[in-house]
């Protein structure tokens, strides 16, 4: 009798405690999906914060930055107008690729994840500085090359810059775990690879495409 209330009451205690590591789980689940959710949208809020210090610098500037701009962007598009198609891609693809490289390069620093975040800060204002541009010096057809083309194809490259931001940080982070604890957890340096890889080659993709919508644009409706 005696033996049968025990095995009860451990049974009983071993409910509770699978009761206990289940919520345990959930919560740190719903955590880390607030975690990233609280990334996403502060990585946002930098990059849209690059993006409107440069419409707000193109518009209050002075006029000897004004000018600068003006001879760069117009020097840019002039050289653009000139390229074939291969050329154009390759301008694509380099112009991406830094930020890439730089955010897949600073990943491996257990100690600057504070710094790959500055990176979207950075594509917004290279973006913000080009639309505007476009938009004061082209009229209504900058507006129609940066509505088709432009505006699309930087969206996509935003989205590709946020998130291989919070994968650089997020590998960063556990290399700063790992150092810190002396235990390796779940970094994967052969997954790192693979996803840059592939992120890579969707950027491929997305600039042969803007390449040749680029060309047509530039060589043959004359749009810019």
């Amino acid at each position: 009798m005696e033996e049968s209330k025990k095995e009860s009451s451990q049974n009983v205690n071993n409910a509770i405690n699978e009761n206990e590591k289940s919520d345990k789980v959930i919560i740190d689940r719903r955590a880390k999906k607030s975690k990233k959710s609280f990334m996403t949208v502060g990585l946002w809020l930098i990059l849209f914060s690059g993006f409107f210090s440069a419409v707000f610098y193109v518009y209050l500037g002075d006029e000897q930055s004004a000018d600068f701009l003006t001879e760069w962007f117009s020097r840019l598009i002039q050289d653009k107008q000139e390229f074939d198609i291969l050329n154009l891609f390759l301008s694509n693809v380099a112009s991406t690729g830094i930020y890439l490289f730089v955010i897949f390069i600073l990943g491996f620093s257990p100690v600057f994840s504070f710094i790959v975040s500055l990176v979207p800060f950075f594509k917004g204002l290279g973006s913000g500085l080009a639309i505007t541009y476009v938009y004061m010096n082209y009229g209504w057809r900058g507006m129609i090359y940066e509505v088709l083309i432009d505006i699309p194809v930087n969206i996509l490259l935003m989205f590709i810059i946020i998130l291989t931001t919070k994968e650089a940080m997020n590998f960063s982070n556990g290399i700063y775990s790992a150092l810190k604890n002396r235990v390796i957890n779940d970094i994967s340096l052969k997954r790192y690879f693979l996803k840059f890889f592939i992120i890579f080659i969707l950027v491929a993709i997305i600039s042969i495409l803007n390449a040749m919508f680029d060309f047509m644009f530039f060589k043959y409706l004359n749009i810019l």
